[in-house]
């Protein structure tokens, strides 16, 4: 028997951006992580706009990204942290 489903054996990441606008015209934002293992989408997370940064960028280690991989760069995306060095 052949199976036509495929399931990874590491769960990849998956960022969303929502954006749409309400009655006053103003922007609303919502940004959401999950985990996808080839079958569902789990570990669903909404969180705000620094948390999401930190985690897609690899800045924090996270169950989304494990690896801390900085997936802004990865899709040629120009988004970075900016740190401040103290002397």
């Amino acid at each position: 028997m052949t199976l036509s489903i495929h399931f990874d054996d590491i769960p990849q990441p998956v960022f969303g951006v929502n954006i749409s606008l309400n009655n006053n015209g103003q922007g609303v934002t919502h940004f959401v992580c999950y985990t996808y293992n080839g079958r569902t989408l789990t570990n669903k997370r909404f969180v705000d706009k620094a948390t999401f940064i930190k985690i897609a960028s690899g800045f924090w280690p996270s169950v989304y990204n494990p690896k801390r991989i900085n997936y802004f760069e990865v899709h040629g995306l120009d988004c970075k942290i900016l740190e401040e060095e103290f002397s």
